[in-house]
């Protein structure tokens, strides 16, 4: 009997491990770029809850902006796709923001450029990890090869532009310069709009949207693999 139930639930071990592989496998690329000093396990968890939270949160507020502003009714358009494109960029990039703050602003491991990059990096890939499983197990493993080379790579790349602005406005804040609040907002519209752009191009389904859609891939590559390694290279502490 144990036996037969192994076998029974061995789909779902195969279904968890595509779906979670990917994005702890891009955790662990992240972690060891962190070259002068090792964030502790507490905060690596912290900030992979903050990501769960933040996916939780956004499910809440886009199916409420859903009911509110995109009525199922309607025939589908290219503007509608757009509209809702924007929506759902603003809305993830901003729950990932607001529990990252949460979780790491006034957190004395935050003392070094790159560790804003990690935690951001963090928190898109703990989003991506939910949001992850709930697409696998609903779709099956058909859709868990697209999303490792495409959707899981390109919430990294949105958490790393969020990073790059983040930890540079802490910069800022240990300066005591009072517009670092701008430059934490400035990050949260810079990774929103690449988000927009990513799921407009595939909403829209056109072959200019593709076309772009193919150029939005190619700029999340060189986010994730040379920006990254560079920001890391040239990290410094911040006080």
């Amino acid at each position: 009997m144990f036996i037969l139930f192994n076998i029974a639930m061995m789909p779902y071990y195969i279904l968890m491990a595509a779906a979670i592989i990917p994005p702890v496998v891009l955790m662990i690329y992240m972690y060891n770029n962190d070259r002068y000093e090792r964030e502790p396990a507490y905060m690596v968890w912290r900030t992979i809850g903050a990501g769960i939270m933040a996916a939780l949160a956004a499910m809440v507020l886009e199916y409420v902006f859903e009911a509110v502003f995109f009525n199922s009714s309607v025939q589908p358009s290219t503007d509608v796709s757009i509209h809702e494109a924007i929506m759902v960029g603003l809305v993830e990039e901003g729950c990932k923001l607001f529990f990252l703050y949460r979780a790491t602003w006034k957190s004395p491991e935050f003392n070094y450029r790159y560790d804003g990059i990690l935690y951001a990096g963090f928190v898109s890939l703990g989003f991506a990890a939910f949001e992850n499983v709930m697409y696998v197990f609903s779709n099956g493993l058909g859709v868990a090869v697209s999303r490792a080379l495409l959707s899981i790579p390109a919430h990294l790349a949105f958490g790393v532009l969020t990073g790059l602005f983040y930890s540079r406005a802490k910069v800022m804040q240990v300066e005591g310069n009072l517009f670092c609040g701008i430059m934490i907002f400035l990050g949260w519209l810079v990774s929103s709009s690449l988000h927009a752009c990513y799921d407009g191009s595939l909403f829209v389904g056109s072959n200019m949207s593709m076309a772009l859609f193919v150029g939005i891939v190619i700029l999340i590559y060189v986010i994730v693999f040379v920006i990254v390694k560079k920001e890391a290279k040239n990290d410094r502490p911040i006080y």
